[in-house]
Formats: structure tokens, sequence, C-alpha cells
């Protein structure tokens, strides 16, 4: 997590860079779009590499901006994903309910 913080000066929403993390197949990309958007997608693909959407954010009257990064969970883009842990604020780690290796796994994605 990055040890600074983005400030809030001149009207300006403070970002926060949010990074989904979990094995493929789990729902990141579903639970990112449903998030930003209010929409489910039940025909999405799977992330090739990584995605974001921004969202605001209003929490005790200040604006936030929501940068939420998406990456592919599956082993193969190991390499292309965690180039963009850099800077991140926080991580959302997740798992599939009806899948007890993708929680299982979650140790291994705290680590990485």
């Amino acid at each position: 997590m990055s040890e600074h913080r983005r400030t809030n000066s001149r009207g300006r929403s403070t970002v926060l860079k949010v990074v989904i993390l979990g094995d493929g197949g789990v729902g990141k990309s579903c639970l990112m779009q449903r998030f930003v958007t209010d929409r489910f997608d039940a025909n999405s693909f799977h992330t090739i590499g990584v995605e974001f959407l921004n969202k605001e954010i209003d929490l005790d009257g200040e604006i936030y901006t929501l940068q939420i990064w998406d990456t592919a969970g599956q082993e193969r883009f190991k390499s292309l994903r965690t180039p963009f842990y850099r800077g991140s604020d926080m991580c959302l780690l997740t798992f599939a309910l009806n899948d007890a290796k993708s929680f299982q796994n979650l140790d291994a994605w705290r680590k990485e």
C-alpha cells in the first residue's frame, strides 16, 4: 500500500487506488461492474491483463474517487498484473462461495 495520500486540494477528490485480487472466474469483474455501474452482466468474459473503472463516493462530506483495478486471476497473467499493485491504497481479496479452492488460495493472493 502506498505511504502517501493524495491531497484533497482545490476541491478535487482524493483518488484511492483499489486492486481486486482473486482466482480466475470468482467474479471480480462482475463485482466491480455491479459496484460502479449498478449493472450485472451474466455473460461477462475473463479479464485479460487488467481493467479499471472509477467510482466517486461521498464519505462524511469528502469526495473520494475510487480507481478500481480488476486483475486477471489466471496464473499465466501474473507478470502482467503485479506492476499494477504499485501505488495501491487497498486491495480486495475475493473468492467464490462455491469454490473452496479459491478461498484456500487467498493466502497466496495476500502474499503476492
